[in-house]
């Protein structure tokens, strides 16, 4: 895996991620207010949270190694790596923010996320979707021409393009509707898949070099 360097925790760090994303949904609580006030909703954003960082830590090293494959693998890489930065702040508020305005005032958290056309609200709403666009973008592009250019599994490429985007389709629109969070899951787990079949890539090819 020529240009990669520091690979070995790196995709370590990138399989852990993986199994946090793809777990952490299965314990998630209803996506509401009364939801957010359950004592599980913390440790899960928390580990979404973790999830992230870790994440954003594995995806460093990977410069090199993706920056060198054509402009549309170091496109994708540059905007999953600016997708998952996006994130961290949203889980940030997800895991912290969130349960603190269920218990004292739910009302906000509607107000903040969805109605308010307070100039504070408008830009921490267009900052989450750009967030979430250039993070689905970002893996949808990687994703695919990453497995088109061999560098790894179509199993792979489809779970961070597909996942990616899906998780957050259910997780904005459909979350609260008669399906729950079960769109979300699939997104998580799917979305999962893939950053661990990375991770196993990332790690593989390094203890072949290493072998070899």
């Amino acid at each position: 895996m020529e240009g990669l360097r520091g690979g070995r925790w790196s995709g370590l760090l990138l399989l852990v991620a993986g199994v946090l994303f793809g777990g952490f949904m299965f314990l998630h609580p209803p996506n509401d207010a009364v939801g957010a006030m359950q004592p599980i909703w913390v440790p899960v954003h928390v580990a979404w949270l973790l999830a992230y960082g870790l994440m954003v830590c594995g995806w460093v090293p990977l410069y090199g190694w993706l920056g060198m494959r054509g402009r549309w693998v170091a496109l994708g890489y540059g905007l999953a790596f600016l997708g998952l930065v996006l994130s961290l702040p949203i889980a940030v508020w997800d895991s912290f923010v969130v349960p603190e305005l269920a218990v004292h005032a739910p009302g906000l958290i509607k107000l903040i996320e969805e109605t308010s056309i307070e100039a504070p609200a408008l830009v921490f709403r267009g900052l989450v979707f750009l967030g979430i666009f250039v993070f689905s973008v970002g893996f949808g592009v990687l994703g695919v021409t990453g497995w088109r250019s061999g560098l790894w599994s179509g199993l792979t490429g489809l779970g961070l393009a597909i996942g990616a985007p899906l998780f957050w389709l259910g997780a904005l629109f459909l979350s609260q509707g008669p399906i729950g969070n079960g769109v979300t899951e699939c997104g998580a787990v799917l979305f999962g898949i893939g950053m661990m079949g990375l991770g196993w890539q990332v790690w593989r090819g390094v203890e072949s070099e290493a072998e070899g």
